[in-house]
């Protein structure tokens, strides 16, 4: 899951990725703190509630909020991180979307499945399917899907297309 915004004094981007150790130590969470003014900050295990904490009071407090971009890596099967996230969203009626991306990366039919999976668990809290995009930067595909999306969500004050 990656989580940027960008305003003309503070940038930040939230990059949670889970990785198993070569060791049987179970998983490891990083969290990536990227600021403009500080440079690049690798969260202490102690601190990733505080951030957590910036994050959800950041996207909940915004009274202008068109939509949530949950950007979510097709290459691997629901991971518990995004889903949860997902559940956040959906729990407190912010208007979100689904972007699988590095579409490239996968064969067509693990990316079919990883998407049907990722929506057959997030049914549960959702009251319908939210938008999904299917993108790969390197090849552009969903790029203009996307795009217009979000001119679609801007030209209608916000709300969702």
């Amino acid at each position: 899951m990656r989580l940027t915004t960008a305003r003309p004094s503070v940038s930040f981007a939230l990059d949670v990725t889970v990785q198993k150790r070569k060791k049987p130590t179970g998983i490891l969470l990083r969290q990536f703190l990227k600021s403009s003014r500080t440079g690049s900050t690798w969260l202490q295990r102690g601190e990733h509630g505080l951030f957590a904490k910036m994050i959800t009071g950041y996207i909940s407090g915004r009274e202008i909020l068109a939509a949530v971009f949950v950007l979510i890596d097709s290459r691997h099967t629901p991971q518990a991180i995004d889903l949860e996230f997902v559940e956040w969203l959906a729990g407190e009626d912010i208007p979100y979307a689904l972007v699988f991306s590095k579409a490239d990366k996968v064969k067509p039919g693990a990316l079919k499945t990883h998407v049907a999976q990722f929506l057959e668990k997030i049914a549960p809290f959702t009251a319908s399917p939210p938008p999904v995009f299917i993108t790969s930067a390197e090849t552009r595909e969903g790029r203009r899907e996307l795009l217009a999306y979000i001119t679609a969500t801007l030209a209608n004050g916000g709300a969702a297309a």
